[in-house]
């Protein structure tokens, strides 16, 4: 089965971390999110897949090559309008997926990887137009509401429904199984009040015509990567529970004073610091002699200067915090240094 990822969006609500990377390399316990995604099909054996890329697409290509070190085969595309809505994203993986199912997600997710390898073999026992998956939340206003019939069959699809409105509170989780057959749904349904070609209502148009459109509940984690105070949430999230199943590397630094519960890569460079409360530092990142972490996310190539006081905070690519520097946000309002 081959898998389309969808990963040319801005990310303007990750600002101003995406004005230095694209969200998809945004890194969740030090791997990019994409990268997780990517990881997370293949272990389903979703291994040949397209990446529609469009903004920084340069940092992905790069990262992720040709896929082999991810043991998948990757193809990218270059969407020219990523504004044009989810259905056009869409579209453009008609050409590489043919005449398969295939999986369709959005690359900026997080979730326990094994709900991957769940909705493909769910699938694969019961056929049908397509499969979404789901999850539950308190308020789906600013996703989407999904109702659920009898044998797992999708009724109803209400994108951003006011709140209070919502007939249920299953929100579309953004990864499916689908035939091609979605791609003539697509074109067929007119554009969004916005001039977009919406994907929720062609799903609904598919379920409508077939009934064979079935929900899988997804398990553990979800999580759409959406601004840097998820960042800060995700990894204290998996950091503290290791039953949600997200891998996590780390290295062994016997000058540094390191918290359990921080993720510090093998490839790092610590001197005489110290790491607490949830922090995660990438690879090629330096933290120098006397330095104090807590809560921080350091990207690849960022450098503490000796002596510094970071909490609640996140260092993004070649980014160097001068020594003795002291910068403290809060978990709703991480400090971004540039």
């Amino acid at each position: 089965m081959k898998g389309v990822i969808l990963a040319a969006g801005i990310g303007k609500r990750m600002r101003p971390v995406t004005d230095v990377v694209p969200k998809p390399m945004v890194p969740i316990v030090n791997r990019p999110v994409l990268e997780h995604v990517t990881r997370g099909l293949v272990a389903a054996g979703v291994e040949e897949l397209l990446v529609v890329v469009n903004y920084r697409e340069e940092q992905i290509r790069e990262y992720f090559g040709d896929g082999s070190r991810f043991g998948a085969r990757i193809t990218y595309l270059h969407q020219e309008n990523p504004a044009g809505g989810t259905g056009a994203a869409a579209l453009l993986g008609e050409e590489f997926v043919g005449d398969q199912p295939f999986v369709l997600t959005f690359g900026d997710l997080m979730l326990t990887p094994s709900n991957y390898a769940d909705l493909v073999q769910g699938f694969r026992q019961n056929p049908g137009a397509g499969r979404i998956t789901v999850n539950w939340i308190e308020d789906p206003s600013a996703g989407a509401a999904v109702t659920i019939g009898e044998k797992e069959r999708m009724v109803k699809i209400v994108e951003k429904p006011p709140k209070g409105t919502a007939e249920s509170n299953w929100n579309n989780s953004g990864i499916f199984v689908w035939t091609p057959a979605i791609f003539d749904a697509i074109r067929r349904v007119p554009l969004s009040p916005r001039g977009e070609l919406e994907l929720t209502a062609a799903i609904q148009l598919l379920a409508d015509e077939t009934g064979k459109v079935t929900v899988y509940q997804l398990h553990g984690l979800w999580s759409d990567v959406g601004n840097p105070a998820k960042v800060l949430e995700l990894n204290r999230t998996i950091l503290s529970d290791a039953s949600l199943g997200v891998p996590v590397e780390r290295g062994t630094y016997p000058s540094a004073v390191i918290d359990a519960n921080c993720a510090v890569a093998p490839d790092a460079e610590l001197g005489r610091c110290e790491i607490h409360d949830f922090t995660c530092v990438a690879a090629g990142a330096c933290v120098q002699d006397g330095a104090v972490l807590r809560s921080c996310v350091l990207l690849p190539g960022a450098e503490v200067g000796a002596g510094c006081r970071l909490e609640n905070a996140i260092v993004t690519p070649g980014a160097r915090v001068p020594d003795g520097q002291t910068h403290q946000g809060t978990p709703e309002q991480p400090a971004v240094i540039l």
